[in-house]
């Protein structure tokens, strides 16, 4: 029988040396990388490219439409700039950029937990030459941005750490200083799942992509 590769390591204080363990030990016992963690276990992953990811919600078709409508009107408006492509629209949670290990991403987010809760869009704004649309205030989805914000400190995954203010982007560098009046049209969903995205520029523009996803209990 031929010894086993080593696969990971534990760390001691400053001291760390190498383990060897049959690959059941990870697989077959159904340990997860937050046990192996817990019992200072330093798992060797092998990480591929660069990627640029974020964590956010995924609307429904009733929300999209709405968010639609607005940037119709800001059009009728004759404000020009970079809207928004419809299958983009999302709101973040968590913006973590560039990273290499999505995989372990989706193992810290598998610790957060949350039940279905209603979003509902809610005012607009802007952030200097960003006009947004908000969503009603709700403390479930500031729990659940604060519990996926926690995991992912606790797993050194780096993310910006600016206070969580929800919002929609619509528009991106308007040709106008000042957003017109418009129509907030009603429109809401249930979150039942959250999504890790990764971020790409295309020949059109930016590409989002689903890579994972945690559900609600």
């Amino acid at each position: 029988m031929t010894n086993p590769r080593p696969i990971f390591r534990r760390g001691k204080s400053c001291h760390r040396h190498l383990i060897a363990v049959p690959a059941y030990f990870l697989y077959g016992a159904n340990r997860s990388l937050k046990y192996l963690h817990e019992h200072g276990i330093i798992v060797h992953r092998k990480r591929g490219k660069i990627m640029r990811l974020f964590i956010a919600i995924k609307f429904n078709d009733e929300i999209k439409n709405a968010l639609l409508s607005m940037q119709e009107q800001l059009k009728r408006a004759n404000i020009r700039g970079n809207y928004t492509k419809p299958e983009n629209l999302h709101l973040t949670l968590a913006f973590i950029g560039e990273y290499r290990d999505p995989d372990y991403v989706t193992e810290t987010l598998e610790q957060v937990r949350f039940k279905p809760f209603g979003l509902k869009l809610d005012g607009v704004g802007s952030f200097g030459k960003l006009w947004w649309a908000g969503s009603s205030a709700s403390v479930e989805l500031h729990n659940t941005a604060a519990q996926i914000r926690h995991f992912l400190a606790d797993a050194d995954i780096p993310f910006d750490r600016k206070k969580f203010s929800p919002h929609i982007t619509l528009i991106r560098e308007p040709s106008k200083p000042a957003m017109p009046a418009i129509e907030i049209p009603e429109a809401s969903m249930t979150v039942t799942e959250i999504a890790l995205m990764r971020s790409e520029r295309g020949r059109n523009g930016m590409i989002y992509t689903e890579i994972g996803t945690i559900k609600s209990i």
